[in-house]
């Protein structure tokens, strides 16, 4: 059931932030340690400090949701442009994939729900499984696109999927 879903946001209330930065770390070490750190591969966030920078950045909505009490997704807004925002997210070990769907659906319902009209994503035309994942969250997959994704370890451009969620698409949840 939904309910048993909560999402907390990052966010600083009289200086005191929802996540603390040792807490950050430990995520960027949990999605290393689970082998899931090509979400980095951009180079964008190269190591614990910048993925800290990244959650705390007013350019960034940075949130993580929860099922009970472990932590399922962590998913991150940037390239904010009206009510459009680029979508990344990672799913954690740790849960069954029934779980980590019916989490994926959720938050992807409440950002569309309240906030956004579209959150578009990329991803490695090579990470099927992470495909696979998009649509059994209700996402809609675009196509490949040459050239989409910059690997800053290898140096070159790799193709790259487009997928997106809309507003009122995912009504059965």
């Amino acid at each position: 059931m939904m309910k048993d879903f909560h999402v907390m946001p990052y966010v600083e209330m009289d200086g005191i932030p929802t996540f603390a930065d040792s807490q950050l770390r430990a995520m960027y070490d949990k999605i290393v340690d689970e082998e899931k750190g090509y979400i980095f591969s951009d180079g964008t966030i190269p190591d614990r400090e910048a993925f800290v920078k990244m959650a705390k950045s007013t350019d960034t909505s940075f949130y993580v949701v929860y099922h009970v009490e472990a932590p399922v997704l962590i998913v991150w807004l940037n390239r904010f442009e009206g009510a459009i925002a680029r979508m990344n997210w990672c799913a954690f070990n740790g849960v069954s994939i029934r779980t980590k769907i019916k989490a994926g659906r959720y938050i992807n319902k409440l950002l569309t729900d309240k906030v956004f009209d579209l959150l578009i994503g990329y991803t490695p035309a090579s990470n099927e499984a992470a495909i696979k994942f998009i649509k059994l969250c209700g996402g809609n997959v675009i196509g490949t696109v040459p050239n989409l994704i910059w690997d800053d370890k290898e140096k070159v451009s790799k193709d790259g999927v487009i997928s997106y969620y809309k507003r009122g698409q995912n009504e059965d949840i």
